[in-house]
């Protein structure tokens, strides 16, 4: 791996990268891009190794996978929205009958 230590002094800074030449910087670039791919190989093998050890779990309490909040639709459960139009005409009939048995001042 290349080693750059820097003065501080941005002249000095300048002459170091352009002594790296083309093939240097291209090298240095594809063992970055291999040690990155190799890292999310890594990290997807320690992530499905880990939802396995969950599954275990799962099925040793006999526990179901929660579902993921952001994909469930609310329109999937009519019956909350039915509850709170209820709610709210219902609101709204006692706010009629509260303004309608008040005596208005003109």
């Amino acid at each position: 791996m290349l080693e750059v230590e820097f003065s501080g002094n941005y002249e000095d800074e300048q002459n170091v990268v352009n002594d790296i030449s083309g093939e240097e910087l291209a090298a240095e670039q594809n063992r970055q891009a291999a040690n990155e791919k190799e890292r999310k190989t890594r990290q997807a093998k320690v992530e499905k190794e880990r939802e396995e050890a969950r599954q275990k779990i799962r099925d040793k309490y006999n526990i179901q996978k929660k579902d993921d909040p952001s994909t469930t639709d609310k329109s999937q459960d009519p019956g909350k929205i039915n509850d709170l139009i209820t709610r709210i005409n219902n609101a709204n009939a006692k706010l009629e009958k509260i303004n309608q048995s008040e005596p208005q001042d003109e």
